[in-house]
């Protein structure tokens, strides 16, 4: 177990918590934290935030409002409600810069069980006795660098990156807005690099510490005469570049003095925790360059990077997150660097919380800068433990089938879970993720008996009866494998599989198991739009020709769904249509064609137009696009054949149209048929019998995933048949 400080982003109560030992992954370490560093001025802004209120939180983050106005105009308000509600009730870890010792190291991370390692980012740096870190997110310490300086190495690459984003020169002037924290870490490394600095602050303490740091005039930010003083130390030009380090979330306040004080054609730089409304007539008039950094440098908030995947090769980027941490280390180890009169606090682990409580309450604002926290190896023996109880354990006598989750990614916490919550009629039973996190704070709200990070200690349990599969997808067909042998019936997320090889292997072990039902996240069949119209097209004696237009969303090509992980937006969504005609036409596909829209900016399965030809002679067509306006509806079906016509509008209405009669269903809000399909998963687990959809129709869905990749790789139509046999590529179109 890993004692861990997290906070609710709804209430903002800050909690420290055991969760179970983070598992090892290939491209990173587990590392038990030797200090962890506080910054105040971050971390207090972010307890604020949350503490708010509602609208509170919607006037401090407008973005994030209108995000959530255009997702409730396409989805309906009470739909939206209830996923943004599910996301604020997420806990989050707090902290993002250790020192730790290497534990356990995954098998393409070069670095040494018992090494010390500088770790940051936000989720894998945390204020925790234990963390799992990328490598790509952690560097091994010098042997002259000590423990409690080089805890500092998360926030040294934050100034550091927001510093080399100034692209300052010798001799150049910059003011530092804020002598927070990373404020004076960045005027130091200013210094170094040959700049004359100059340091604005509230408070004259921070200002005197400015001076002892080597700022070269240091002025109160509020005192009106300070442009001034600013005019005449610089001979009237003003700064050559400005830094903003201020935290001030709901003012745009310090850009509008930095705008007063850059000189002509000067650089804005602006990494601080503030608003970014830019007064136009300052920038204007001095074509004022604006930059905001990000974070630690390039990599940050690449999924691909973070992951510890895909580093950056120094020739396409000198300056990666994972090369500013090394390089703030290596100025600590040279001297450049003063971290000692950073430091204002020195506390154990143990006393966190009341700290933490006295940065909320505001108490010694002033006076509290760098925290640095002391773990002396506190986990102990509890460091192996993967399992934390959660709920009491229910009595042998339940007759409910026990239910176990493997992977509590947000569409698991968001969707998933409080459907089947609401669903009922299982007993709660384990949850697994590998971080320990949310598998823990989804198991003590969804009342599960408890968490874990090693998802076989839920195939161990001979409690749990079925388990869901809802990791990312490449782990789809192997758990789905492993939980069959297990003897578990499995509800494994689309896709059930990402190559014809695991395709193969999960058919061939169903077959081996004939007593455990296997089914596979394809929920839209069991809509009730997609119900009532599957009433009514069943009596139809002709083929059907069917038009699917999925206006999907942009997706950043960082993001994890167009890496190997992800497997590309049509394993990802498009199956989910495929299988959808299926459901609707009764028959399957047997020919393929599928083409994608070649615009800059988009991957080959953001905007693909499929053509299907179906085994009864029926057609399908499907449009999915991720370059669609997101305030326009998402989905939309249309069903011809016989003399009839049908339609689904989003998943809230379906209407049949027969000899000039209509009948409709129409719902309060979306219905994608989660509830369905959980309801049929959990009704077939418990009573036995034929599954509610068979083996064979998930197969078909599958190979014809698989042929649109062919058909989008080769540029011509596939057979399923060829597919099958392994005639063609059967390679992802180019991601």
């Amino acid at each position: 177990m890993s004692r861990t400080v997290i906070q609710s982003y709804q209430t903002g109560v800050v909690e420290q918590v055991d969760l179970p030992r983070p598992a090892l992954r290939p491209h990173g370490v587990v590392a038990e934290t030797r200090c962890s560093v506080i910054s105040p001025g971050t971390e207090q802004a972010l307890t604020e935030l949350a503490r708010k209120s509602l609208l509170g939180k919607a006037l401090a983050r407008p973005d994030l409002v209108q995000q959530v106005l255009d997702k409730a105009r396409v989805e309906g308000v009470l739909q939206t409600l209830d996923v943004s509600l599910q996301r604020l009730d997420t806990p989050i870890p707090l902290g993002y810069s250790v020192v730790a010792t290497v534990l356990e190291a995954g098998q393409h991370a070069d670095v040494r069980v018992g090494q010390r390692i500088a770790g940051t980012g936000a989720g894998y740096a945390n204020h925790a006795e234990l963390n799992y870190i990328p490598r790509t997110l952690c560097v091994p310490v010098p042997d002259a660098v000590e423990d409690e300086h080089a805890a500092f190495a998360g926030l040294g690459a934050i100034a550091l990156h927001a510093v080399r984003t100034c692209e300052v020169t010798i001799g150049e002037t910059v003011v530092v807005l804020g002598a927070g924290l990373l404020g004076l870490l960045a005027q130091q490394m200013l210094r170094a690099s040959g700049a004359r600095v100059i340091a604005l602050d509230l408070d004259a303490q921070r200002l005197r510490l400015a001076r002892e740091l080597g700022a070269e005039h240091a002025f109160a930010s509020d005192d009106p005469a300070t442009a001034s003083c600013l005019r005449d130390v610089t001979h009237g030009r003003g700064a050559d570049a400005v830094l903003i380090f201020a935290a001030a979330p709901g003012s745009s306040g310090p850009l509008a003095q930095a705008a007063e004080i850059v000189a002509e054609r000067g650089r804005v730089v602006a990494p601080g925790l503030v608003r970014l409304d830019v007064p136009r007539k300052a920038f204007y008039e001095k074509e004022v360059v604006l930059h905001v950094p990000r974070a630690a440098g390039p990599g940050m908030y690449d999924e691909s990077f973070e992951s510890g995947e895909s580093p950056y090769p120094i020739s396409q980027v000198r300056w990666s997150a994972t090369r500013n941490l090394e390089a703030f280390l290596a100025m600590v180890a040279d001297g450049s660097l003063r971290l000692d009169p950073l430091i204002t606090h020195r506390i154990d682990f143990d006393e966190i919380l009341p700290l933490y409580q006295t940065l909320a309450s505001g108490e010694d604002a002033s006076s509290t800068l760098g925290v640095v926290v002391r773990y002396a190896g506190a986990a102990g023996e509890r460091s192996t433990k993967k399992r934390v109880v959660t709920a009491p354990i229910e009595g042998v006598q339940d007759r409910r089938p026990g239910i176990g989750i493997i992977g509590s990614g947000l569409f698991t916490r968001t969707t998933l879970l409080p459907v089947l919550n609401k669903v009922g009629g299982f007993l709660p039973r384990g949850i697994a993720s590998r971080g320990g996190l949310y598998a823990f704070v989804s198991a003590r709200k969804f009342h599960f008996s408890y968490a874990t990070s090693d998802y076989r200690e839920l195939l161990e349990d001979s409690a749990i009866d079925a388990v869901l599969v809802t990791t990312q997808h490449d782990q789809h067909a192997k758990l789905a494998v492993e939980a069959l042998r297990a003897g578990k019936h499995v509800l494994v997320e689309k896709p059930l599989a990402l190559s014809r090889q695991q395709l193969l292997e999960v058919l061939s072990v169903a077959e081996e198991c004939p007593g455990q039902l296997l089914m596979v996240g394809f929920n839209r069949r069991f809509a009730p739009t997609v119900q009532f119209l599957q009433e009514k097209l069943r009596s139809l004696p002709d083929p059907l020709a069917i038009l699917i237009r999925v206006n999907a969303g942009y997706v950043p090509p960082s993001s994890w769904v167009h890496s190997s992980r992800g497997g590309g937006r049509i394993h990802s969504e498009v199956c989910h249509y495929l299988d959808l005609v299926q459901a609707l036409s009764g028959s399957v596909p047997v020919r393929v064609h599928a083409e994608s829209l070649r615009a800059s900016g988009y991957r080959a399965s953001d905007n693909v137009a499929i053509h299907l030809t179906l085994a009864d002679g029926g057609i399908a067509s499907i449009l999915y696009t991720g370059a669609g306006d997101k305030g326009y509806s998402r989905e939309r079906v249309e069903v011809h054949g016989s003399g009839c016509s049908a339609e689904i509008d989003g998943f809230r209405s379906a209407r049949f149209v027969a000899a000039g009669r209509s009948k409709s269903k129409r719902l309060l809000r979306p219905d994608y048929g989660h509830a369905g399909e959980l309801r049929a998963f959990l009704e077939a687990t418990a009573e036995g019998g034929a599954p509610p959809v068979g083996l064979q129709e998930y197969a078909a869905t599958t190979w014809a995933t698989l042929a649109v990749e062919e058909s989008l790789g080769t540029g011509r139509a596939v057979g399923l048949e060829e597919v099958k046999a392994g005639s063609g590529r059967h390679e992802p179109a180019s991601e």
